[in-house]
């Protein structure tokens, strides 16, 4: 037995608890998109057609730029406004066929029902980034 703690150690510790609180797991090589995205794009999408079903594929595609894509001119900039619409959620405005004014927030998490959203845990997550590649 040894009488230390590796970075498996607590990696596996916190993908246990995670399972624990209902997040479903996943090991990095096994989730198949773009190694270039960090969100799993697939997923969120589905999200926000469940939630905000009544949205247009337009308003619909709108919101998911809004939330993927985001404003700063470096990674600390974009983080925090990543942050803001995480925490916030964002204000949309659109017109329906009948040219009728609508507005909303949005939230990329369901806060109110926890459990509608559809947590993933993911441990050796590959990332091709502009100057190196890594894992996390």
């Amino acid at each position: 037995m040894k009488n230390y703690l590796v970075e498996s150690d607590i990696e596996l510790a916190a993908i246990e608890w995670l399972q624990q609180a209902g997040w479903r797991y996943m090991e990095g090589p096994e989730v198949h998109r773009s190694l270039k995205k960090v969100v799993l794009e697939n997923l969120f999408e589905n999200f926000l057609r469940k939630k905000y079903s009544y949205l247009s594929e337009k308003t619909l595609h709108e919101v998911l730029q809004q939330f993927l894509y985001n404003v700063g001119g470096d990674l600390d900039h974009r983080n925090r406004d990543f942050h803001l619409k995480l925490s916030k959620g964002i204000d949309i405005a659109w017109k329906d066929d009948q040219g009728k004014e609508h507005f909303d927030h949005i939230y990329c998490v369901d806060f109110e029902n926890p459990l509608n959203n559809d947590f993933l845990a993911v441990n050796q997550f590959s990332i091709e980034g502009k100057i190196i590649a890594g894992r996390i």
